[in-house]
């Protein structure tokens, strides 16, 4: 089992806030988005995982999303979010490139955000890893 994190702290809407590439053939199977952010007034955001370097918050029956995660703040204040996705079986590859993307209504005056991407590993991958 691999684990993959991304991290951003974004303070208004931007795709690719993070991005990583992969680095050993395996399989995703579930991922965990958590954060926070911290309004002046009441927001509604989006955070969305993608092999795509662009979000697709606004378009149907995309093939790049692999999940996403919603928070909202009914006013000023923090506004707290954790959201799992679990039973993927998504194959990845090295050199691949996953991206997290942000979308939001309000600017936050700050933010924080988690991706956690758990991959099982390949066979082949794991008979010749490493810890690192």
């Amino acid at each position: 089992m691999s684990l993959y994190r991304l991290y951003a702290a974004p303070t208004a809407s931007l795709d690719s806030v993070a991005s990583l590439d992969v680095r050993e053939k395996g399989t995703i199977e579930s991922i965990a988005f958590s954060g926070h952010v911290n309004a002046a007034a009441s927001l509604a955001g989006e955070v969305e995982l993608s092999f795509g370097s662009t979000g697709t918050f606004t378009t149907n029956d995309t093939t790049q999303t692999l999940g996403t995660a919603a928070v909202s703040s009914p006013g000023a204040g923090l506004a707290g979010f954790s959201h799992v996705i679990t039973g993927l079986a998504i194959p990845i590859e090295p050199g691949e490139r996953i991206y997290l993307h942000w979308l939001t209504s309000a600017a936050p005056t700050a933010s924080k955000m988690y991706c956690h991407i758990y991959v099982a590993d390949s066979l082949t991958a794991r008979q010749g890893r490493a810890r690192r």
